[in-house]
């Protein structure tokens, strides 16, 4: 099935139908006084991470996958009268009592939603847009080949039979090519698609919102006007979700930077925006 299609078959949707004019009116009514934000993001670049972060500090709501098909086929409606009773069921319970609704949208799920419908027909207000990536796409390519291959994605996961996992997986160049150049191509279509939607959005890197949690959340307050709660910083939550990669990473890194040297030469070439932030691929 053509990817497009995975969240109206997921709703129920027939593919030769379109939301009539009343309906998208219909729907942006429910989000009168509601602030929405949108994160762009590639796999593995910490969005579960942050979503845990914007989510603790009580006003910048809890961004999820919200048109991942997967999700959506386990907890929305079906029939295309009843798009608008999943999509309201998320707002009212998602966003923060001061309106702010987060949502996190990957290149594909942007495609499957856009077959419906733009994001900007959803909402009275205009979307904030934050584009999350990695710096280093060769780390994040490996990390995400890791993942696949054994199921483990995040710490809470982690557990001997997790580790034993990793610690057997033989070493795959060609996979890895794969990955990054997947990631390259994802953020070359974003790039496409927020320049001819008009959009600039705010640039977020995995190795600075790790490092800097708190600075993040202070970041999308301050784009998206909402006032962080006077003890801010001096309560602050420990993140549940907690970096998995160690030393086999590194050496799998190391190894492929060594042996695929024009490869990744030419994959730093492709790179648009990023570079411009970060000079590593």
């Amino acid at each position: 099935m053509n990817v497009d299609n995975l969240l109206r078959a997921a709703l129920g949707i027939p593919f030769d139908y379109n939301l009539s004019d009343e309906e998208l009116v219909a729907l942006r009514e429910l989000t009168v006084g509601v602030v929405p934000y949108f994160v762009a993001f590639t796999a593995r670049s910490g969005s579960t991470f942050l979503t845990h972060e914007l989510h603790s500090t009580g006003v910048l709501s809890r961004p999820h996958e919200w048109f991942n098909w997967d999700y959506v086929k386990e907890t929305g409606p079906k029939g295309n009268k009843t798009f608008t009773e999943y999509f309201n069921k998320t707002l009212e319970e998602n966003r923060s009592k001061n309106g702010v609704f987060g949502c996190e949208i990957n290149w594909l799920q942007l495609k499957a939603l856009g077959s419906l419908m733009q994001p900007q027909s959803l909402f009275k207000n205009k979307i904030r847009w934050f584009y999350l990536r990695r710096r280093n796409v060769v780390a994040q390519a490996i990390s995400n080949f890791i993942a696949d291959k054994t199921s483990f994605f995040h710490s809470y996961q982690g557990n001997d039979s997790a580790f034993e996992k990793v610690a057997s997986l033989e070493y795959d160049a060609e996979a890895i090519k794969m990955y990054v150049q997947n990631f390259v191509q994802q953020e070359l279509s974003f790039d496409k698609w927020f320049h001819d939607n008009n959009i600039v959005p705010v640039d977020l890197f995995y190795e600075d919102i790790t490092r800097e949690p708190s600075r993040t959340s202070m970041l999308f307050a301050n784009v998206l006007g909402a006032a962080l709660p006077l003890n801010f910083g001096k309560t602050r939550v420990v993140n549940p979700i907690a970096k998995i990669g160690g030393e086999q990473n590194r050496l799998y890194e190391e190894r492929f930077r060594k042996e695929e040297r024009e490869f990744v030469h030419s994959q730093f070439k492709l790179r648009s925006q990023i570079l411009e932030a970060s000079k590593t691929v």
